[in-house]
Formats: C-alpha cells, structure tokens, sequence
C-alpha cells in the first residue's frame, strides 16, 4: 500500500538503541511505476545503483546516495545511520 508501482525500494535505519527502524520507501527518486529492485551501493558509499523495469525497458540507474539523507531527515524521529 502506499508504493510507486509493482515493486519498491526501501530503507530501514539502525536505531539508536541498535534495532532497526521500520522500513521507508525511498520515495520517486527512486522507484517508478514498474518493477524496482536490487539495490547497492558503490564500494565509497557515494552513489546508490539500483534495477529498474520502467517505460517497457530494464536497466540499471543509480542516484546519489545522499537521498538516504534525504529521506531520514524526513522522519519524524531521526535515527542516526550507524
């Protein structure tokens, strides 16, 4: 409920306490109304790839990996990203 298309991306943030927060949907930065999926980070943590089947074609697109930021500024409780 609540998704971009057929599958999402998510994140969840480690928590303070160790646990993990609930999980967040990166949002249409990220996902599309297709099938998103595989997602990774490059090896310097800079950039975030990920598999998209959007506009009738699969390909991999990748993003700048401060959407992860982004995203958990706008929780209502910040987690830090351990």
């Amino acid at each position: 409920d609540g998704g971009y298309g057929e599958n999402d991306l998510y994140v969840s943030f480690r928590l303070s306490d160790g646990s993990w927060g609930a999980p967040v949907n990166m949002g249409p930065r990220v996902n599309s109304d297709g099938n998103d999926y595989c997602g990774r980070f490059s090896l310097d943590g800079r950039f975030f790839f990920f598999t998209s089947a959007r506009n009738g074609l699969r390909s991999t697109y990748w993003i700048d990996a401060r959407v992860l930021e982004d995203l958990r500024e706008d929780l209502p409780v910040r987690p830090q990203i351990q």
